[in-house]
């Protein structure tokens, strides 16, 4: 009797594994079918001709009609902000009308980034500038300071042979003023 109830629970148990298996079985074809169900549905709604058909035609909304009818460089104005205040029922047409805008949004950031590296590129060129004319002036004033420093030794040097030749032809003078007036003090001696 235990040996039919092992047998019966063997049973039930390969029953029970069979039901989970079905029911995995189950839920990944459920899962495949609804993927490919979102995949058409992605497809078809690619489709501008699909989506005309089933929704209708885009030019039944007047306001649409209205907004894409109008020049497209005043698409980004700010009357007319048509991706945020409000969708499109095409969604070729948001997406043109969207791509639009990314896209000029993309070119105003790039002419204002422009803008920053050439003010920046300037900035650093006029600093470059200031400092190398700094250092030229700086160069200049220390040659001229190195001339000028120059030309007192020599004036010094000048003025000091010019006084020393001086001191000595009057020191020469001085003597003979000497000899002479002593050799006439002399004479005036011997003669009186």
């Amino acid at each position: 009797m235990s040996h039919l109830n092992f047998e019966f629970e063997a049973e039930h148990v390969n029953d029970k594994e069979d039901n989970l298996a079905a029911t995995e079985r189950e839920r990944y074809v459920r899962s495949i079918r609804e993927s490919v169900q979102r995949d058409i549905s992605k497809l078809l709604l690619s489709s501008r001709s699909y989506v005309n058909h089933e929704r209708g035609h885009s030019s039944s909304n007047m306001t649409v009609t209205k907004a894409l009818s109008r020049p497209r460089g005043r698409m980004l104005h700010r009357e007319n902000k048509l991706c945020q205040d409000q969708r499109l029922e095409d969604h070729m047409d948001y997406a043109t009308v969207k791509t639009f805008q990314l896209r000029e949004q993309r070119l105003k950031k790039e002419v204002v980034d422009a803008v920053e590296i050439g003010e920046r590129q300037r900035r650093e060129q006029s600093v470059k500038a200031f400092k190398e004319k700094r250092m030229q002036l700086k160069g200049e004033h220390e040659h001229l300071q190195r001339k000028e420093n120059e030309a007192m030794r020599q004036y010094g040097r000048a003025i000091s042979s010019y006084l020393y030749e001086k001191v000595e032809r009057d020191l020469q003078g001085l003597k003979e003023k000497v000899k002479k007036q002593g050799s006439t003090a002399l004479m005036m001696k011997h003669a009186s």
